[in-house]
C-alpha cells in the first residue's frame, strides 16, 4: 500500500522524468508516429495526465509536517532532466528535430504550471494548517 500511495505522490514526477529522457534522447516515442499532430496530441495528453496526477497529490497531501519540502524536491526532478536535455542540444551531444523540440517546450510549460501552482497550494495549505493549530 505504501508504494502504491509513492507512486500517486512522487513516482509520477519520477516516472515522466523517465519519460522526457527516453523521449528526447532515444528514438522511442510512446504511442507517437511520425511527428505530426496526433503525435502532439498524445504528447500533450501525457503531459496533461502526470499534471493531474501532481494536482490530486497536491489536493490529498498530509498538510501540518515537513512533506511539502520533500514533495516540492520531487516535482523539481522534471524541469532538472529538461535542463539536462537542453544542456546536451546545446552542446552538440544530442540532435533533436522540431517535433521533439516543441513537445519539450511543452514539457518545461506543463513542468513549470506543477511547480509554481501545486507547490503553493502545498505550502499554503501546510501555513493555514500551521496557523489553526496555534490558534487552537
Amino acid at each position: 500500500m505504501k508504494f502504491i500511495a509513492f507512486f500517486f505522490r512522487e513516482g509520477s514526477s519520477v516516472l515522466y522524468s523517465i519519460y522526457l529522457a527516453l523521449f528526447a534522447l532515444t528514438d522511442i516515442c510512446f504511442f507517437c508516429l511520425n511527428g505530426g499532430a496526433y503525435s502532439m496530441f498524445i504528447v500533450a495528453l501525457i503531459g496533461l495526465g502526470y499534471l493531474c496526477l501532481q494536482n490530486a497529490m497536491a489536493a490529498f497531501s498530509l498538510v501540518g509536517n515537513d512533506r511539502p519540502l520533500f514533495d516540492f524536491f520531487f516535482s523539481l526532478l522534471p524541469l532538472f532532466t529538461l535542463a539536462m536535455i537542453a544542456v546536451l542540444s546545446v552542446v552538440g551531444s544530442i540532435h533533436l528535430s522540431s517535433f521533439e523540440t516543441l513537445s519539450l517546450w511543452l514539457a518545461a510549460i506543463v513542468c513549470l504550471i506543477d511547480v509554481v501552482f501545486n507547490t503553493q497550494v502545498i505550502f499554503k495549505m501546510n501555513r493555514l494548517a500551521t496557523d489553526m493549530v496555534q490558534m487552537k
